[in-house]
């Protein structure tokens, strides 16, 4: 799973370096897993400080030498494999809330941009962005 979200192709020696290199730079900077992937994928990450980080620079250059060969591939695969949307607490109690008061407009639209999660809609923007760091943290749990 992680070589699709990341565009490699063909296996090669370093792949799990690679993999677990970028994860412990997201988790040290502290940056959200979802959009991470899609900057790769398109160069733009709103506010965040792993693009700062001068392991990430480094990391990003030989993920970028990584798969050069087979570019237009790679990206196309990691379209595929990272949703550009996913359903984000603080947007799904949104609009719930919003519901509860008589107005679905907010729940529809975002019932709409998850029936698509992998298409970018620029538009709908605001749904990328993870919660402030004033929102309250969720726990959520699987299971029966």
């Amino acid at each position: 799973m992680m070589k699709k979200k990341l565009g490699l192709i063909s296996n090669e020696e370093n792949d799990k370096a690679i993999i677990s290199e970028l994860l412990n730079l997201m988790y040290n900077n502290q940056s959200d897993y979802t959009n991470t992937f899609r900057y790769l994928i398109n160069n733009k990450l709103p506010q965040n400080k792993l693009l700062n980080d001068t392991g990430f620079i480094a990391w990003e250059q030989k993920w970028k030498n990584r798969i050069k060969q087979n570019q237009e591939q790679a990206l196309n695969l990691m379209v595929d494999n990272n949703p550009a949307f996913i359903p984000r607490n603080h947007k799904v109690e949104e609009a719930l809330k919003n519901a509860e008061n008589g107005s679905v407009k907010s729940f529809n639209t975002l019932l709409n941009i998850l029936k698509n999660p992998y298409t970018n809609l620029i538009e709908y923007e605001d749904y990328q962005k993870p919660a402030p760091p004033s929102d309250k943290i969720y726990k959520t749990f699987c299971g029966t």
